[in-house]
């Protein structure tokens, strides 16, 4: 599966794989949210080829990882390299890293779906498959709002939202990064 990383309303193609120190050793691993009251990091390892052995710098971007089962632990393992462009996957593997709103909580959700009686919006569930979950926090005890960040199985033609920004995967690209009225006025998705 292709992986992309999502920033509100930022996307790459890739993931950054950062060192983790386990018993054994330094793992490759990709993270979301933090450490600290009404925070949690969620971790989820990464099984790289030998010719990944350059995953500490920092330009270094997973690209393709299938899902596999370790002991009942999900994991990432490298996929292909750089030279197999051209491939459909009919599923993308997102890491989204969802923004703090102030004194608010914010969560990825599915589209747009209507109003309540009050006005306010209301959303679809996120439409993805949750493989890792985290929660970062403003303030010192986070009580200033706290976002979810996860790492997700996107499945194709399904609109999701982080903060205020949407994105669909086609099954060839993904779309977005728009707001709901960028959407309505470009009419891509």
């Amino acid at each position: 599966m292709e992986l992309f990383t999502i920033n509100n309303d930022m996307w790459i193609q890739g993931v950054k794989v950062e060192p983790f120190m386990f018993f054994g050793g330094e793992q490759p691993v990709i993270s979301v949210g933090e450490k600290g009251v009404n925070r949690r990091k969620g971790i989820m390892r990464v099984r790289l080829s030998e010719a990944s052995d350059n995953w500490r710098q920092k330009e270094f971007l997973l690209k393709y990882a299938k899902i596999s089962n370790n002991y009942g632990n999900l994991e990432l393992s490298e996929e292909k390299n750089d030279s197999d462009e051209g491939i459909i996957f009919p599923e993308i593997i997102c890491v989204i890293r969802t923004h703090v709103i102030h004194l608010g909580v914010s969560s990825p959700t599915g589209d747009c779906i209507g109003k309540d009686n009050e006005g306010n919006n209301l959303y679809a569930p996120f439409p993805g498959i949750y493989l890792c979950t985290g929660v970062i926090a403003k303030g010192e005890a986070g009580y200033d709002g706290t976002a979810d960040q996860i790492i997700a199985i996107i499945p194709p033609n399904f609109v999701f939202r982080t903060g205020n920004y949407y994105y669909k995967w086609d099954g060839k690209q993904l779309l977005g990064g728009l707001t709901i009225k960028q959407r309505q006025i470009s009419g891509k998705f």
